[in-house]
């Protein structure tokens, strides 16, 4: 049911659910010209802020998530550049590696909550990153969080629409078809963002530190996505 007319009064949980999104970029600009897209400015009895999105329409609000993808450099971990790790590691606790040279690799806050209540609710996670992939695969393993993530593919290129490109195929090839507007690409920059939503389409986007603090605000947005939806 789209909003077709400004005589449109949204139900509360949808309105809960506009709360929900307000920190996603939901990537709607290229759809602009959709007769299902429309600007929605509204004011809630929820004691909510003022919400305005631009160009939000109920086929983005209907699409589920289905697949989280992660970065990992500056996302998952600290470190900014897991290539430049020399091996051996050393496992200092159990959200902390070093390297040969003590270069400390550190689980950000809250990533390992945040995995696993992403699985237990069903939602596939894989990840992109733009490494080497003997330290990405060793860091994971060590951190023991390698089987969290399905078709995750580390390649030693920026073009992180590839990657994502070869996640969807790597899924529908094993029967299982996901929609650009039902993954959720997680990442602590921006800049390969344009041509991921050229190549692959309007995939949802969160900026690590900047649209989430840390992984237990990712975890409450998502959380709040998720019921929000279930109940509409």
């Amino acid at each position: 049911m789209p909003w077709a007319t400004s005589a449109y009064v949204p139900s509360e949980k949808v309105l809960e659910m506009l709360a929900c999104l307000h920190d996603f970029d939901l990537g709607l600009q290229a759809s602009a010209g959709s007769s299902a897209i429309y600007e929605v400015t509204m004011w809630t009895h929820l004691a909510l802020p003022s919400i305005r999105l631009k160009n939000v329409g109920w086929a983005m609000l209907d699409k589920m998530i289905k697949l989280i993808v992660l970065d990992a450099d500056g996302t998952i971990w600290s470190h900014h550049d897991a290539s430049a790790l020399v091996a051996p590691f050393e496992i200092v606790s159990c959200d902390v590696i070093q390297d040969k040279y003590h270069s400390t690799v550190r689980l950000n806050d809250g990533i390992r909550e945040f995995l696993n209540y992403v699985r237990e609710n069903g939602i596939l996670l894989s990840l992109a990153s733009w490494n080497e992939p003997e330290n990405v695969f060793s860091l994971l393993s060590l951190f023991g969080i390698d089987g969290f993530f399905v078709f995750p593919v580390v390649e030693p290129h920026p073009n992180k629409h590839v990657m994502l490109q070869k996640i969807v195929l790597g899924l529908s090839q094993r029967g299982v078809k996901v929609l650009p507007e039902e993954i959720l690409y997680i990442d602590d920059r921006d800049v390969h963002l344009e041509e991921i939503r050229s190549s692959v389409g309007n995939v949802k986007f969160l900026r690590y530190g900047v649209d989430v603090e840390n992984w237990y605000d990712a975890l409450d947005k998502v959380k709040c996505v998720i019921v929000r939806r279930r109940s509409l």
